[in-house]
C-alpha cells in the first residue's frame, strides 16, 4: 500500500495537509488527538452498490444466505484478511455473526460456515496461495427470496481492469483503473483507502452503517481458531479475548 501517494491524492482533493493526520500500517488514522480504525473495504464501489441493493433498496425482500471468496497473495496476513471478510459480512447484512464452524489448512486456507442473529447462513472462503504477480480474486454474493446479488458478473472469474499494458517479455501486464479520475494512478485498494480517509477528515461517513466493532470481530476470530482446533461449531459468546 503506497501511503505517500494516497496522502498526496487526499491532499489534492480535500486541501487538507497530510500533516494534520497520520496513518500507520495497521490502518489507524490519528487526527485531532483521536485514533480511528479505517475500514477501506467498506469503500469498495462494488460492495457499496451491492449493500445498497440488499439493505437500502431491499430488492431481495429477505436475505437468506451470504457467501464470500477471497484468493490472494501468499504474503498477505491471514488475520487481517479474516478481519476484513468478517466485517464485510456483518456490514453487508447489518447483522451480527453468533456462531462459527471453521476448517483450516496451516495459516493460508480457511473455510468458514457462520450463522447470524437473524438466522442468515454465511460462508467465507479464504486462500492465501497466489504469487505476488497475480491479481487477487474476490467475490461476494447474497441469496434472498427474490433472487441473488453479486459484486461480480457470472462470467467474471478474474476482476476486469480498464487498461492493460503489455511490455516486452513481462508475463503479467501493468493494469490501470478508471474508477475515479481524481485518484488516477492508484489501484482499487488504494482508491478505497483514500475514499475512507476523505470520509473521515471531511465528515461524510455513512452514519446509517453499523460501526466496525473491533472487539466483537476479534472475539469471532478467537472463535474461528477454537473451532478449527476442536472441529466443531463455536458460539462467539463462549469465547474470551
Amino acid at each position: 500500500m503506497r501511503l505517500d501517494l494516497i496522502k498526496e491524492a487526499v491532499f489534492k482533493i480535500s486541501g487538507k495537509s497530510p500533516e494534520i493526520f497520520k496513518i500507520n500500517e495497521d490502518l489507524y488514522i490519528n487526527i485531532d488527538k483521536t485514533s480511528k480504525k479505517l475500514t477501506p473495504w467498506r469503500h469498495d464501489r462494488r460492495l457499496i452498490a451491492m449493500r445498497s441493493l440488499a439493505i437500502g433498496d431491499n430488492v431481495l425482500r429477505q436475505n437468506c444466505s451470504y457467501k464470500s471468496t477471497r484468493v490472494s497473495h501468499k504474503s498477505e496476513n491471514i488475520e487481517h484478511t479474516l478481519f476484513t471478510e468478517l466485517d464485510v459480512c456483518q456490514w453487508m447484512l447489518c447483522d451480527k455473526i453468533v456462531s462459527v464452524y471453521a476448517q483450516a489448512v496451516e495459516d493460508k486456507i480457511l473455510s468458514l460456515i457462520l450463522k447470524t442473529e437473524r438466522g442468515i447462513l454465511c460462508s467465507i472462503e479464504i486462500a492465501l496461495t497466489l504469487s505476488s504477480d497475480t491479481s487477487p480474486i474476490t467475490k461476494h454474493e447474497i441469496v434472498g427470496k427474490e433472487g441473488m446479488i453479486s459484486d461480480r458478473s457470472i462470467n467474471e472469474q478474474v476482476p476486469f481492469e480498464a487498461v492493460y499494458l503489455f511490455e516486452g517479455d513481462k508475463k503479467t501486464p501493468t493494469t490501470f483503473t478508471d474508477m475515479e479520475a481524481s485518484l488516477y494512478g492508484l489501484v482499487p485498494c488504494e482508491i478505497a483507502l483514500a475514499e475512507n480517509i476523505l470520509a473521515v477528515i471531511l465528515g461524510y461517513e455513512d452514519e446509517s452503517a453499523p460501526e466496525c466493532d473491533e472487539k466483537q470481530i476479534k472475539r469471532l476470530m478467537t472463535a474461528v481458531c477454537k473451532s478449527a482446533e476442536l472441529g466443531e461449531a463455536v458460539k462467539a459468546e463462549d469465547t474470551a479475548l
